[in-house]
């Protein structure tokens, strides 16, 4: 079987349609291309510089239950301190980077959020700090596709991209030691739960107007972003392409209820994760704070959560009975006779 999300001849690889708004995805279909991109992680960026004899890292030069765990903005001394001195932060995540490491046993990190929370932005910081590649689903589908989301969403609909949404996840389980950004609809389904959960989940939580100027400032803005464009108002406006001051356009408007109400659907799904993490700044809600901040309560979360779960495993291991007297005869432990006789003869 293979897979084609169009009625174009656009196909992924070893897979075809049997309609154009139904989608029917080839187990390991992905595979070939998540090992291409796991082969290629190089950590190319400044920080870092490769070697014959593999990476050396380059100083810089300026400093499961409802209800997430959650990491406050600004809410420890040592966050504040940091803010200050770019250099001391950049370190700190380092530092905190290679205790995680350690803690996570090679688990996975999946960062969940809405669109516009900058999960590749941070986990892309948060995986060159592991030494983990990043892997965007978004960005895989688009890949092995021919295709960008926007144009799945147009021309086979929201449900054919979560088809294949979900089988990225399926694919992705397997791999250990990898930072994984999700499409902000990806918690919408129970089976990509089960996937997810063989790692950590993390969801970035953010403002309605926070996000709103996140997927402004980015490439295409809202024109990228089809639950949000597929507005006739967005859209009517959007066309028009006048610039206008942010928070007083009308798009800007638009996009901010757009996405409270879609945060609001998905607020339940969200708080599945195991460790929330705002995205805002000490100063304001909706100002957003820096993605190395972010990166460091991420891994910061990450260390708490891991240590904690240590703490209560050794604790269960050390549960004490007392006051045997009380309890029923029929749930006493005794002694074997074959261990009382010593020689193994009664």
């Amino acid at each position: 079987m293979s897979c084609m999300h169009s009625a174009s001849a656009r196909q992924l690889p070893g897979c075809s349609t049997t309609g154009r708004s139904q989608v029917v995805v080839q187990r390991f279909c992905y595979s070939h291309m998540v090992l291409r991109q796991l082969k290629a992680h190089t950590f190319s960026s400044s920080s870092y510089r490769i070697t014959r004899t593999g990476l050396k890292r380059c100083l810089p030069s300026v400093g499961r239950q409802a209800g997430a765990g959650q990491v406050g903005a600004g809410s420890d001394l040592e966050e504040a301190q940091l803010r200050a001195d770019y250099g001391a932060l950049s370190q700190r995540v380092e530092e905190l980077a290679a205790e995680v490491h350690d803690l996570l046993q090679g688990n996975s990190l999946y960062l969940v959020g809405m669109m516009g929370s900058g999960k590749s932005t941070v986990g892309r910081l948060v995986g060159k700090a592991l030494k983990y590649p990043l892997l965007d689903t978004d960005a895989l589908i688009e890949q092995s596709s021919k295709a960008s989301v926007s144009e799945i969403f147009a021309e086979d609909g929201e449900d054919a991209f979560r088809d294949l949404e979900t089988e990225v996840l399926h694919q992705l389980m397997p791999f250990t030691k990898c930072v994984v950004a999700t499409g902000g609809g990806a918690v919408l389904r129970r089976k990509n739960w089960g996937f997810m959960q063989h790692g950590i989940v993390i969801w970035l939580h953010g403002t309605p107007e926070l996000l709103a100027s996140h997927v402004a400032g980015q490439s295409g803005g809202v024109k990228s972003r089809p639950l949000i464009f597929s507005s006739s108002d967005v859209k009517a406006q959007a066309a028009q392409d006048q610039p206008q001051e942010q928070g007083g356009s009308d798009e800007y408007r638009q996009t901010v209820e757009k996405l409270t109400r879609i945060l609001e659907e998905r607020r339940g799904k969200y708080s599945f994760a195991d460790i929330k993490v705002p995205l805002h700044s000490e100063e304001h809600s909706s100002l957003a704070a820096e993605a190395v901040v972010v990166a460091y309560r991420v891994l910061k979360a990450v260390k708490e959560r891991l240590e904690s779960t240590a703490a209560e495993r050794e604790a269960s291991r050390n549960i004490k009975i007392e006051g045997t007297g009380n309890v029923p005869q029929t749930m006493q432990i005794k002694q074997s006779p074959v261990s009382a006789n010593g020689n193994g003869q009664k």
